[in-house]
């Protein structure tokens, strides 16, 4: 994936959550996350969307990893409650 296709795969990913596909969701946020050098100011939304999709399937933990990896690529911080 390159540098450029980084913001497209991020957005595809959270319009897929937003349509209730959340396995297309995750695999779109993965690959987003996985990306070896992101751009900083985009580093984190393919994070925030592994988390909002590990959420709404109850996996609170998982959730809160995502977040937490978020947080450290980001300045600014985002906290989800747990249980």
């Amino acid at each position: 994936m390159s540098r450029h296709s980084a913001p497209v795969s991020c957005y595809l990913a959270q319009a897929l959550l937003d349509a209730g596909d959340l396995g297309g969701g995750e695999q779109w946020a993965r690959a987003r996350s996985d990306e070896p050098k992101p751009e900083p100011r985009m580093a984190p939304l393919g994070h925030y969307v592994l988390a909002d999709v590990y959420e709404r399937q109850g996996r609170a933990a998982d959730a809160r990893r995502e977040v937490a990896a978020a947080n450290g690529s980001s300045s600014r911080s985002i906290v989800i409650a747990g249980p």
